[in-house]
């Protein structure tokens, strides 16, 4: 059958009748490969070819993309990454290398919410764009676009499509070792383009994490939980606030236990990983309370299964404490060992950890440049060294309640001109602040 297919390809007739029977021929060849493609449920663009799925852990479950999962929730997720891959072709597809799957469903330890018996997606789809060689403009032109397309996702998928800044494939090499990039080195899936785009990020040793990425991830859990406060103080009881209170509770839990892990040059890219690592943590180190070690285990399992229900305003309120105190001496820990002695928390306003991924020169350079355009040149010397990140960080447990409320350094702190009292418009500021510098 081969032979007869290659003889009525390539064997008989005129020139110019051979080439329009090769050209039909392999038109339909094409056409029929694509189809049962589609019909496989594979990606429609993406997936003609295999994609490339390169992983640190094992995944222990039937599932590709999460650990308590099933087929269906695979189908599912292939299913929006098709459309996905679709809707950013349309509109840069002569512009892009790769379109890269990354996260936790990335990674193959994506979260499912079990309802009815039913899987449902429990985590945001975290992407990587990596462009070719394109301008400052014209990234900054294409990222707003995107923008757009996730923003239109997000609605049809009913959870978060989360875009990153496009990179140039050409930059991947000399990138600030920082914690996303990885983790997402360490386990993606490539859905479509360069299968092998990700090998130019450097080899990082996950021992080497730098501290500034464990203040980092503080400083925006830490945001989670003021924002948190902020839903029962208004007094709201319905399911969502509710579950979004409890989801940042966890989410600073185990911010806090991947701190720890930093400091002791255990961490991991995979939650499970992570887990085991911890439990051979020597106890009653780096501040860590005697309860932490369960607390810590439960946020990893609220990661990959959380509960079918939503807490009550009490429980919620209970566990957003918890979380609290544990992200709180986490915080000391870190900044501690950033500084070379013992931090308190109200020591943090006056001297606030320099949360910035870049290093030398480059990172002087680059701190000066952000707080010149964000707080005008009226700031004192040492705070135009440091990123405008170490503000948030410093700010943060003046609002949690555990430091004495300062109207004055507050204002001094977030940039602000005079001295403002109302509380609201400082924690607006802040909110603000958080959103440009995250």
């Amino acid at each position: 059958m081969v032979a007869r297919f290659w003889s009525v390809l390539f064997v008989g007739g005129s020139r110019r009748t051979q080439s329009r029977h090769i050209g039909w021929r392999l038109a339909s060849f094409f056409f029929a490969a694509c189809l049962c493609a589609n019909l496989k449920g594979q990606f429609a663009i993406a997936r003609i070819f295999n994609p490339s799925i390169k992983r640190s852990t094992q995944i222990m479950s039937g599932s590709k993309y999460t650990v308590y999962g099933g087929s269906e929730i695979d189908t599912l997720i292939e299913s929006h990454m098709n459309k996905l891959v679709s809707a950013v072709l349309k509109g840069g597809s002569g512009t892009l290398s790769a379109i890269v799957l990354g996260g936790g469903y990335g990674r193959g330890e994506g979260g499912v919410k079990k309802i009815g018996g039913k899987d449902f997606l429990f985590n945001d789809y975290d992407l990587f764009l990596i462009s070719k060689n394109l301008s400052r403009k014209e990234k900054a032109k294409q990222n707003a676009a995107f923008k757009k397309v996730a923003h239109n996702l997000s609605s049809e998928f009913g959870i978060e499509v989360d875009f990153s800044p496009l990179k140039n494939e050409s930059e991947l090499s000399s990138l600030d070792y920082e914690m996303v990039w990885l983790e997402a080195k360490l386990g993606h899936v490539v859905l479509w383009g360069n299968q092998n785009v990700f090998d130019r990020i450097p080899n990082w040793d996950l021992k080497d994490m730098p501290l500034e990425e464990a203040a980092r991830l503080l400083m925006n859990r830490g945001m989670g939980i003021l924002l948190s406060k902020g839903r029962l103080g208004h007094g709201d009881e319905d399911a969502e606030s509710m579950e979004f209170v409890e989801r940042n509770a966890w989410k600073a839990i185990m911010a806090a236990g991947d701190t720890h892990l930093i400091l002791n040059r255990a961490y991991d890219s995979s939650y499970r990983k992570r887990l085991e690592n911890f439990k051979e943590l020597p106890s009653g180190k780096d501040c860590l309370a005697p309860d932490f070690g369960a607390f810590y285990a439960k946020s990893i399992g609220y990661k990959l299964l959380p509960p079918e229900n939503p807490p009550s305003k009490q429980d919620a309120s209970s566990l957003l404490a918890k979380a609290t105190e544990f992200l709180l001496a986490s915080q000391i820990a870190v900044a501690s060992r950033m500084a070379g002695r013992k931090m308190e928390l109200k020591d943090l306003a006056d001297c606030p950890p320099n949360i910035c991924a870049s290093k030398g020169f480059k990172g002087i350079a680059k701190n000066i440049v952000l707080n010149a355009m964000k707080f005008g040149p009226f700031q004192t010397p040492s705070s135009f060294l440091k990123h405008p990140r170490g503000r948030i960080f410093a700010a943060i447990p003046f609002f949690s309640g555990a430091v004495e409320f300062d109207p004055l350094k507050l204002s001094r702190l977030l940039g602000l001109r005079g001295t403002e009292t109302d509380r609201t418009v400082l924690f607006n500021a802040l909110v603000k602040l958080w959103e440009r510098f995250s």
